[in-house]
């Protein structure tokens, strides 16, 4: 939210980069045979690979954005 000071963002992100690469680890080891999807807020389901791809798209898109 806005007016969160820098710590307290700096914590949520450590959390959810965490929790992001848990969630990455645990989907590298799905079989693609079983067709798993996985849940996107905004894209709706997309499968392992797509989900991951995204992620990965996801970062250098703001890594870009950050660096100006």
């Amino acid at each position: 939210p806005e007016g969160t000071d820098v710590k307290t963002l700096a914590r949520a992100f450590a959390d959810t980069r965490k929790e992001t690469i848990r969630w990455a680890l645990e989907l590298a080891r799905v079989d693609p045979g079983l067709k798993t999807k996985v849940a996107h807020n905004d894209l709706g389901e997309l499968s392992v690979g797509g989900w991951l791809a995204y992620l990965e798209a996801h970062a250098k898109r703001e890594s870009l954005r950050v660096r100006g």
